[in-house]
C-alpha cells in the first residue's frame, strides 16, 4: 500500500510514477513498454466539490478522492507498427483499473523521439547522395530538424493509419558555434521519415512560387551566403552590443508578500493550488479572492500553428505545440536573474524517461511580484492633496520552446481581484528556401534575408476557464452596447446621446465571435447569488483579446482538425474528460475529435444539455494572425497576446481600496539629479549616474600659440603672396595638445570633438593649460616680416571708401519665443552659463549667470571683455563667473523669423560672415566661416569677376547667408572648387591672370598697409 497520499490537485510525485510504471509492465507480456506519459488523472470533479468545501471551512475530510495515474505507452505490433495503449493505475492499491487500446492514434513527440529520427535521416544513403548533389561549401554543416506532420488527405492515407511520419527540413551553418542561426540557410531538400526510423521519400522543395515538388538535382546557389551580423542572434557571433543600458535591480528588503506551503500559494487575498503536467505545463486550480470562489480550474488547453504557404509539402506544416510536443515536457529550466527579476520562488515538476522512470523538470515555474504602475489615484481639486495607490501584482510564468519558437505564459495576479493570461511570442522564424532570381512578389511570406523566405502563418491559443463563481452553478452572458432609437415616441432620447446594455443569457452549448462595433462581452455570472448594492447577479467578465479567426478554408484539414479556431467563445457543459478542445490525441489527426463535433454528436443523440444555471466550461480562442516583417529577424522581439479575467458586480465596491498609499519612505525612489555627478573631463562635462559610462574628452591640455591671437601684422602688399603661408601657419596655433585640430577663433576651438574615448570622472584634475613661446623659427620669421615690412613701399592712393561698414549682426533677443519648440536637452546660449533644458521642466524661478562679452586672450592673460578678471591658467578661465545675470535662460532665442526673400519660414537671415584668404601664384584660397553648412542644399557659383553664395545650415532653425561677392581680379570659372569643412565654405579661385591680389573683395579698401585677423563673427 502506499503511503498517505498528497493532495488531490498536486502533481505525481517521482515515487508514485515509479509505482505507477512498476504496476503497468505486467500488462504487455514481457514486452518492454514505451513510456510515453506518466501523469496525474484529476479526480472527479463531484467529490473534488465536496472535498474543497470542507477543506475550506475546516471539516474533517469524508472522502478522499483516489489517486489515480493516466498512463500512456507505446508498444511494437505484430507488423513492427507502433500501437498506442493508455492505462489508468489505481495508486491507492498499485493496480491497473482500465486498458485502452487506440487505433489510428498516435501519442505526442518529445526531443529523443525528434533526436532519433534526424539521426536516422542523416545516416541514410540516399539522403548523403542527395545532399552532396547541392555541392555545399567545405565550410558548411548540414542541420535536419524533424516536425510532426500534419495531413492534407491526399498522401499516404494508408500508412498513416498505423505508422506515424516526420518531415526532415534541412539547414546550413556555417560556424562551428552550435548556436549559429541555421534558420538563415534553408536547403531545399527534404525527406520523410517513418516511425520505424527508415526514410521513405527525399525531394526537392519548390523555390518559387509557381513550382511544386521535384526531383531536379540543383546545386546550392551560393549568392545566398550573406553577412552573419545579419542573420545572428548570439552574443558570441555578432558585434559588441550596446552600453547604454544600466543595471536593473528589483530589491525587497522585507522579502515577497507571498507564502507557499507545497503547490499551495496564498498572496494579497488570493489563494490558489498550482500544477503542472507534461501537455498543459502550467494548471492552476481553486482560485479564490478573499475566501470566495472564482474558478475551479484555468489552463492553457491547447495551441495550433497553421502555416499559410499553400505549396506541397507546406500545407501539411501545421503544429499543435500543446497536443503534438507537450508545454510541460518542453518547459524552460528559468534562471535566476534573467527569466524573472526580484524575490523569486521556484516550482519544479517531473515527467517520466522512455523507461518509466522519474525525470525532474527544475525551475519550470517562477513566482515573483511586479510592479504595475498606479491601481488608482485622486487629487482633490481644491485642496491638490492626491492620494495614489501603487499596483502590485503577482506573477506565475512558465516559458516553453518548441523548435524555432519560444512562448512566455503567465498568470497576472491584481490586488483589485482582477486576472490577466499574458502570452508573449519570441524566438526565430521558420523558414523556408526561396530563389534568388524570382521576380514576382511572394504572395505568401516575407523575404528576411537572400533565399530565405519566412511564410505566413497563425497561433491560436485556447484558454480554458472553469467558473466557480461563488458556487459551480453558472450562466453565461452576452452583453451588448446599443445606442437608443431618437425617433421613437417610446423611448425618451431628444439628444442622442442614450445608449443601453442588451443582455442574452445562453442557453445551449455552442460558439460564439467577437463584435468591437457593439462592446460585445462575456460575462459569468451566478444567477442565484445577486449583488446587495447593483441587484445584479454577481459574476466575472471575460475581456477578451481581439483576433482574427482561423483563416484556413472549412473544408481544410487544418480547419477540420482544429474546430476551436472558427470562433472566439465557446460554452459547454462541464464533462471530467473535455480537456483539449481538439481533442485528445492530435498528433496526425484527421478531426472531428473537437469541440465543435463533440457538440454536434451530443444534439443528434439527444444528449444536449442546457448550459444556463449549470456547470460550464469556457473556452476562449484568442491569438495572432503573423505577417512576418523584417525587424522579426534573425530573431523575434517578443509579441504581447493578454486575455483578462475582472469582477463585475462581485463586490460591494473597489476590492483595492485597502491597498495601502504609494509613499516615499516605503518606495525609496532617487532622484536622477541628486544621484547626477558632473564629469571634469575636458570636452565632456556631462552629468552622469555610473563612472564606467562612455566618455569622449581631450587628455591633452589646450595650446594657444602666445602672442599670436587678436594680432595685426603690417605687411608689405608685394611681400604678402611670398610669407602669408608662414604667417597663416604661425597664427593658426590654437587647439588641443592631444591631437592635431588647430583653428583660429574661441568658437571654433570650443567646436573640437573629443578625441579620446574612457571612464567619467569628478576626481581627474584638468590637464594644465600649455603655453607655448615663440620659437626661434618664429623669431626669425617675425624679423623677415620687420624687415620687409621696412622695405619699398608703395604710396597709398588716397580714394574714398567703397562701401559703409557692414553692420554687425543684430544683438540675439533677450527672450526665447514662446511659438518655438525649446528642444529637450538644449543648451543655454548665453557665453559660460551651461544649462540645459529639460522638456516639461516649469521655467519660473530660473537664474541665468553669464557673460555678455567675448573671451579675450592677450599676452598669455585670459578673461572676458564684460569684466576686469584675468587668468593665466585655461582652467582657470573656464571656471570665471559670469558678471551679468537674467531671470530666464535664452535657449532659442526669436529664431530670428525672415519677413520674405528667399528664405523659407523659420530660418534666420545672416547679413555677412566674416572671410579670409591667401594666395599662391595661381591661385586665391578664401574662407567664409560659417558652421553647419548643409551640403546638399548649399550652391556656389564662379564667374569672371563674382562668386555667387548662397549657403544654408542644418541648425534648427536654420540660417541662411546669400551674396554674391565681387572679387578684385579675374578668375578661371572652369577651374575654380569649394569644398564645405566643418566650420567654413573654402573656395580655390583660379587666377586668370596670374596677377597678385591686394584684397579679396573688388569693392574693399585698397590701402595695401594692413591684414587683419580678427575673432569670428557669430554664425
Amino acid at each position: 500500500m502506499a503511503a498517505a497520499s498528497p493532495h488531490p490537485f498536486d502533481p505525481l510525485t517521482p515515487e508514485e510514477i515509479s509505482r505507477a510504471s512498476k504496476a503497468v509492465r505486467p500488462h504487455f507480456g514481457g514486452q518492454e513498454p514505451n513510456f510515453r506519459v506518466v501523469t496525474l488523472l484529476e479526480p472527479p470533479k463531484k467529490q473534488m466539490i465536496l472535498y474543497l468545501e470542507q477543506e475550506h471551512l475546516g471539516q474533517p475530510i469524508t472522502e478522499i478522492p483516489t489517486r489515480l495515474a493516466r498512463v500512456e505507452v507505446i508498444v511494437k505490433g505484430s507488423r513492427d507498427e507502433n500501437q498506442l495503449f493508455e492505462l489508468t493505475v489505481d495508486l491507492d492499491s498499485d493496480k491497473v483499473v482500465q486498458k485502452q487500446h487506440h487505433k489510428g492514434k498516435h501519442s505526442y513527440i518529445d526531443s529523443d523521439y525528434m533526436q532519433a529520427v534526424e539521426k536516422a535521416c542523416l545516416a541514410d544513403d540516399n539522403v548523403q547522395a542527395e545532399i552532396s548533389t547541392l555541392k555545399l561549401p567545405p565550410e558548411a554543416t548540414v542541420v535536419v530538424e524533424a516536425w510532426a506532420y500534419a495531413t492534407d488527405g491526399m498522401n499516404d492515407m494508408t500508412q498513416r493509419l498505423t505508422m506515424a511520419s516526420s518531415p526532415c527540413w534541412f539547414y546550413m551553418r556555417f560556424s562551428d558555434n552550435a548556436d549559429a542561426n541555421y534558420y538563415a540557410y534553408p536547403l531545399d531538400v527534404c525527406a520523410e521519415v517513418s516511425e520505424s526510423l527508415q526514410v521513405t521519400k527525399i525531394y526537392r522543395l519548390p523555390a518559387k512560387p509557381s513550382e511544386r515538388i521535384h526531383q531536379e538535382k540543383r546545386p546550392y546557389d551560393r549568392r545566398k551566403m550573406h553577412s552573419t551580423a545579419a542573420s545572428e542572434y548570439h552574443p558570441n557571433l555578432r558585434p559588441s552590443p550596446r552600453t547604454t543600458t544600466k543595471p536593473y535591480q528589483v530589491v525587497q528588503p522585507d522579502g515577497p508578500s507571498f507564502l507557499i506551503e507545497g503547490n499551495h500559494l496564498e498572496w494579497e487575498k488570493w489563494s490558489f493550488r498550482v500544477g503542472f503536467n507534461y501537455r498543459e505545463g502550467l494548471t492552476l486550480h481553486d482560485i479564490r479572492f478573499d475566501g470566495r470562489s472564482l474558478f475551479y480550474r484555468l489552463s492553457l488547453s491547447e495551441m495550433f500553428v497553421p502555416y499559410g504557404d499553400p505549396r506541397a509539402p507546406y500545407a501539411r506544416k501545421a503544429a499543435f505545440d500543446l497536443g503534438n510536443d507537450g508545454a510541460g515536457i518542453n518547459a524552460n529550466n528559468l534562471r535566476l536573474g534573467c527569466d524573472c527579476l526580484g524575490t523569486i520562488a521556484y516550482f519544479d515538476a517531473h515527467h517520466n524517461t522512455p523507461a518509466g522512470e522519474p525525470m525532474k523538470l527544475p525551475n519550470v515555474v517562477c513566482c515573483h511580484e511586479q510592479d504595475d504602475g498606479i491601481l488608482w489615484k485622486h487629487t482633490n481639486f481644491r485642496t491638490k492633496n492626491p492620494v495614489v495607490a501603487r499596483s502590485r501584482i503577482l506573477v506565475l510564468q512558465t516559458i516553453i520552446t518548441v523548435s524555432n519558437y519560444e512562448y512566455i505564459f503567465a498568470w497576472h495576479f491584481g490586488q483589485d481581484a482582477s486576472i490577466v493570461y499574458e502570452i508573449r511570442a519570441t524566438g526565430i522564424l521558420s523558414t523556408v528556401p526561396i530563389d534568388l532570381d524570382v521576380e514576382e512578389n511572394v504572395p505568401y511570406g516575407t523575404v528576411v534575408a537572400p533565399g530565405v523566405l519566412a511564410p505566413y502563418h497563425q497561433h491560436l491559443f485556447s484558454l480554458r476557464i472553469d467558473p466557480a463563481i461563488d458556487g459551480h452553478t453558472n450562466s453565461l452572458v452576452v452583453e451588448e452596447s446599443t445606442p437608443l432609437p431618437i425617433n421613437d415616441p417610446a423611448v425618451h432620447n431628444p439628444f442622442g446621446i442614450g445608449y443601453i446594455t442588451e443582455q442574452k443569457i445562453i442557453e445551449e452549448e455552442g460558439g460564439f465571435d467577437l463584435d468591437f462595433t457593439k462592446n460585445r462581452v462575456f460575462k459569468l455570472v451566478n444567477e442565484s447569488k445577486i449583488n446587495p448594492v447593483t441587484g445584479t447577479p454577481v459574476g466575472f467578465k471575460l475581456l477578451p483579446f481581439y483576433s482574427q479567426n482561423l483563416l484556413s478554408h472549412p473544408s481544410s484539414f487544418h480547419a477540420k482538425r482544429s474546430e476551436f479556431g472558427n470562433h472566439a467563445v465557446w460554452v459547454t457543459r462541464y464533462q471530467d474528460a473535455d480537456l483539449f478542445p481538439a481533442g485528445k490525441y492530435t498528433m496526425q489527426s484527421m478531426g472531428g475529435d473537437g469541440l465543435a463535433s463533440t457538440i454536434a454528436r451530443r444534439r443528434e443523440m439527444h444528449t444536449a444539455e442546457s448550459v444556463r444555471d449549470q456547470d460550464i466550461v469556457i473556452w476562449h480562442t484568442f491569438g495572432s494572425t503573423h505577417n512576418p516583417r523584417i525587424e522579426d529577424w534573425p530573431v523575434m522581439p517578443s509579441e504581447k497576446l493578454m486575455v483578462g479575467l475582472k469582477p463585475v458586480n462581485f463586490f460591494s465596491g473597489n476590492p483595492g481600496l485597502d491597498v495601502v498609499p504609494s509613499t516615499q519612505d516605503k518606495n525609496k525612489s532617487v532622484l536622477y539629479y541628486a544621484m547626477a555627478e558632473k564629469c571634469v573631463h575636458q570636452g565632456c562635462g556631462k552629468l552622469f549616474t555610473d563612472a564606467t559610462a562612455e566618455c569622449k574628452y581631450h587628455p591633452g591640455p589646450p595650446v594657444f600659440h602666445e602672442g599670436q591671437k587678436g594680432k595685426h601684422f603690417l605687411l608689405s602688399t608685394s611681400s604678402l603672396g611670398i610669407i602669408w603661408r608662414e604667417t597663416w601657419k604661425l597664427m593658426m596655433q590654437q587647439g588641443w595638445k592631444c591631437c592635431k585640430p588647430r583653428v583660429l577663433t574661441f568658437d571654433e576651438f570650443m567646436a573640437i570633438p573629443p578625441c579620446t574615448v574612457g571612464g567619467r570622472s569628478t576626481t581627474d584634475k584638468p590637464p594644465e593649460v600649455e603655453e607655448n613661446k615663440p620659437k626661434e623659427d618664429d623669431a626669425a620669421l617675425a624679423q623677415k616680416i620687420a624687415e620687409l615690412s621696412a622695405g619699398p613701399r608703395r604710396t597709398p592712393i588716397p580714394t574714398a571708401q567703397a562701401h559703409a561698414p557692414t553692420p554687425p549682426p543684430p544683438p540675439e533677443s533677450e527672450s526665447d519665443d514662446p511659438t518655438l519648440t525649446i528642444p529637450d536637452g538644449a543648451t543655454c546660449r548665453r557665453r559660460t552659463c551651461g544649462k540645459t533644458y529639460t522638456k516639461g521642466a516649469a521655467r519660473e524661478g530660473e537664474s541665468c549667470v553669464y557673460h555678455p562679452g567675448a573671451p579675450i586672450f592677450h599676452e598669455g592673460s585670459k578673461g572676458y571683455s564684460c569684466c576686469k578678471r584675468r587668468v593665466l591658467e585655461f582652467d582657470q578661465f573656464m571656471k570665471i563667473e559670469g558678471c551679468a545675470s537674467k531671470d530666464r535662460h535664452l535657449f532659442i532665442g526669436s529664431g530670428k523669423k525672415n519677413k520674405g526673400g528667399s528664405g523659407s519660414s523659420g530660418e534666420e537671415k545672416l547679413e555677412t560672415v566674416r572671410h579670409d584668404f591667401y594666395q599662391t601664384p595661381a591661385n586665391v584660397i578664401a574662407s567664409f566661416f560659417l558652421k553647419k553648412i548643409n551640403k546638399e542644399a548649399a550652391k556656389v557659383e564662379f564667374r569672371d569677376k563674382v562668386v555667387a553664395l548662397d549657403l544654408v545650415t542644418t541648425d534648427a532653425p536654420p540660417k541662411r547667408y546669400t551674396a554674391e561677392v565681387p572679387l578684385y581680379g579675374a578668375i578661371d570659372p572652369e577651374k575654380s572648387t569649394h569644398k564645405i569643412l566643418g566650420t567654413k565654405l573654402e573656395v580655390t579661385l583660379a587666377k586668370a591672370d596670374g596677377a597678385s591680389w591686394p584684397v579679396l573683395r573688388g569693392d574693399e579698401a585698397l590701402t595695401g598697409e594692413i591684414l587683419q585677423v580678427g575673432r569670428a563673427g557669430r554664425a
